[in-house]
């Protein structure tokens, strides 16, 4: 879910428990309001890197849009205020990394030609936001993905070719010339004739499995499908568990030709790469794979942020930590040797900080979103969300428990893990295995790629564990003070 972009909000979720459900709530006039200076945010609504590594392109939470040169650093702005969405804010290149395209909110996807800026196509459909939008290898074809629908237009003529209702859980992909679509449905994968506007064969899947992501490969000869399937619901289960595989197919046939176990959940929103004869492929457990194509057999392994492959495979476009920061990552080399590159909002204002470092300006902050969930194991957690004018985030989690011994096992969990223990001075996790309740522990984590800190304030109160993150060591601190009850209302 792309609404979940800060490392501070990411940080609150690393616990022992995990995530079963979240629900989620933007407070009223935040959402419609990316472009105003009374509502700082420099957060990435979602980025992308383009096949040849040259160019990044990226959506921010202001709602603008812009992409980088990869040479020079540049930054060069495309629009300035972008009717952007929540959830979902969908940005691709094509193949040869020349053109850009852009959905939105309202269902319009823009086409920038670079390095020119220019806006050569602008497809609008009387269908809801843009979900996902995928270029043909050809560059002449689009597919776009709304929340009621697909559709597949033609970039020489900029008429829809095709359009058809939504399937639930979509994941599709074009072949080369665009003249194919595959699209996941209801445990297949329907492969359409886009001239035709029908569907010329079905690959079957098994009962509960749907797609996660597709990709067509050599030539589009075969199909690369990252599939996952649920696990019978048993009696005090909290959530579902999947099975996760990647299943090749020869697209003539339709017959399997390779099946690769494996236990992560794919990250959906960065696509899949082939080269030759291996396939690259990121997942939400931090980690990226490459797989053999022709044996099935793991070949490599890295621990990393989730992010954008290059279709070479040799580098790894990925979120740095702090808001609006990616890194460009050569893939394999020291994690300090890798490319930083920051967007810094307009709408942030001066720092709540003072030069000193002892005074915090509490009253800065107001609240941006608030949501609710379940752990893996069925307790019920909190989530507040909060911004300052200097774009500094802040995100509340808290924890309900049945007894204050629960709470405070989650609450020694964090303090074993963390870089260093701030508060109270010169303690270690040895020493904090006795907390009285609402006694504050202020812990800084350090993250292992990007090497950017997150600082967070931790307490029990009675069963409920507590826990507040943010990228500011000097806000951690004063909230320790209780600087809670002074955030702006």
């Amino acid at each position: 879910m792309q609404l979940f972009r800060d490392l501070t909000f990411q940080e609150s979720m690393k616990t022992s428990l995990g995530v079963a459900v979240l629900n989620v709530l933007v407070l009223s006039g935040l959402a419609l309001a990316q472009c105003s200076s009374d509502h700082p945010r420099t957060s990435l609504a979602s980025f992308a890197l383009s096949p040849d590594a040259s160019r990044i392109g990226a959506i921010a939470d202001d709602g603008a849009v812009f992409w980088w040169d990869v040479a020079t650093g540049t930054r060069h702005q495309l629009l300035g205020c972008a009717n952007i969405s929540d959830f979902a804010n969908p940005i691709a290149f094509n193949s040869n990394s020349s053109l850009l395209a852009v959905g939105d909110h309202s269902g319009t996807v823009f086409v920038f030609e670079l390095p020119d800026a220019k806006i050569i196509h602008r497809l609008v459909e009387k269908k809801n936001e843009v979900q996902e939008a995928v270029f043909s290898g050809d560059g002449s074809r689009l597919a776009v993905n709304y929340t009621d629908g697909f559709s597949v237009w033609s970039l020489q003529t900029d008429k829809e070719l095709m359009s058809r209702e939504r399937i639930p859980g979509i994941a599709f992909a074009l072949n080369h010339a665009g003249t194919v679509l595959a699209a996941t449905g209801n445990a297949e994968i329907q492969l359409w004739d886009v001239d035709r506007a029908a569907v010329t064969s079905t690959i079957k899947l098994n009962d509960r499995q749907a797609g996660e992501s597709l990709l067509f490969a050599h030539h589009g000869a075969i199909l690369v499908s990252a599939l996952q399937q649920a696990r019978p619901f048993k009696p005090g289960d909290w959530h579902v568990e999947y099975d996760r595989e990647i299943i090749v197919w020869d697209t003539s046939s339709g017959h399997k030709v390779q099946t690769i176990s494996q236990t992560a959940e794919a990250a959906a929103r960065f696509p899949m790469a082939v080269l030759g004869n291996s396939v690259f492929q990121v997942s939400y457990d931090r980690h990226l794979r490459q797989w053999d194509l022709e044996t099935g057999q793991l070949k490599a392994n890295w621990e990393t942020e989730a992010g954008y492959i290059s279709a070479d495979g040799q580098f790894l476009l990925r979120p740095a930590g702090a808001p609006g920061q990616l890194q460009l990552w050569k893939i394999g080399t020291p994690d300090q040797n890798a490319r930083p590159f920051v967007y810094k909002s307009a709408t942030c204002g001066p720092s709540i900080v003072d030069p000193s470092g002892k005074s915090v300006e509490m009253d800065k902050f107001q609240p941006t979103w608030m949501g609710n969930g379940t752990t893996k194991d069925g307790y019920s957690l909190g989530f507040t969300g909060w911004i300052a004018r200097d774009c500094t985030v802040v995100t509340r989690t808290n924890g309900y428990f049945e007894t204050a011994e629960r709470a405070q096992q989650e609450l020694q969990s964090d303090i074993k893990r963390a870089s260093r223990i701030v508060k109270p001075a010169s303690a270690d996790a040895t020493k904090l295995n006795a907390l009285f309740p609402g006694e504050r522990v202020v812990l800084v984590f350090e993250d292992p790629h990007s090497h950017a800190e997150t600082a967070e304030v931790v307490w029990i109160d009675g069963t409920t564990y507590h826990k507040l993150s943010t990228s500011s060591l000097p806000v951690a601190l004063e909230f320790a003070k209780d600087g809670l009850s002074r955030l702006k209302k």
